[in-house]
């Protein structure tokens, strides 16, 4: 079996993930020094580690993950990908409260309330935040042999 040299969209999204898991390993040291370090409510911290990084989230996507020619200026993509975050962080602070009321560890209340975010991001990111032009299909030239004689 020949293996295949992975698409375009292939690597994309593993960049994604990547990015990903780095990010939510920033994410995590920071929510644990703002609550093991600095003694601030749980629910408090994760909404306040958003606004340290979500900078640094959209700084690393548009280097690492979707970097290239663009059909939006570096504004419209900041600014989309801001609002793409204020709507995942409502939605993440949300089921991390309801986690930490039921008794769930911080921790592990972050974790699960950001899995299921990171798919909906991935679908929506490339085509909201940073679309790119599509690349035009060639069309197939004419094949350069002889025409066949005619029996």
């Amino acid at each position: 079996m020949v293996r295949q040299p992975p698409t375009e969209r292939t690597r994309r999204r593993l960049k994604f993930v990547g990015v990903g898991f780095f990010i939510t390993g920033i994410n995590i040291v920071v929510l644990w020094v703002l609550v093991s370090g600095l003694g601030m409510f749980p629910i408090l911290a994760n909404l306040t580690r958003v606004g340290f990084t979500t900078q640094l989230h959209f700084y690393l996507h548009r280097r690492f993950t979707w970097k290239g020619a663009h059909t939006t200026s570096l504004w419209q993509q900041w600014y989309r990908f801001q609002l793409l975050k204020s709507g995942s962080t409502v939605l993440n602070q949300a089921a991390f409260a309801v986690l930490i009321m039921m008794g769930m560890p911080y921790m592990v209340a972050y974790l699960v309330s950001v899995a299921g975010l990171g798919v909906i991001n991935l679908s929506v990111t490339g085509k909201l935040v940073f679309p790119s032009q599509a690349k035009p299909i060639e069309a197939k030239s004419p094949s350069k042999e002889p025409d066949a004689p005619v029996v």
